[in-house]
């Protein structure tokens, strides 16, 4: 993951997160329907609480046609009044 993908995300920046995927993107969460789409991405991001921390482990980006990044995440997200959830 990217510091700039990361720096959107603490600055709130959905628009120019959500730029950095291709129109076709798909984002699979843990537990959750595929996001499919850059507008679909957009949405997950912007719905999302405010997070106060955010950090990534990669272990790798696999494939040769297409890429996919691998990995987990931790995030530390707050109510819009800053308590932590």
């Amino acid at each position: 993951m990217s510091q700039e993908f990361l720096d959107r995300v603490h600055a709130e920046d959905w628009g120019g997160l959500s730029r950095m995927y291709a129109d076709d993107a798909v984002v699979m969460q843990p537990n959750q329907p595929a996001l499919v789409s850059r507008a679909a991405i957009h949405d997950f991001w912007a719905a999302m609480p405010p997070i106060k921390e955010l950090r990534f482990a990669d272990d790798g980006i696999i494939g040769h046609r297409e890429a996919s990044e691998r990995g987990n995440s931790v995030k530390r997200r707050t109510t819009r009044d800053g308590d932590s959830i």
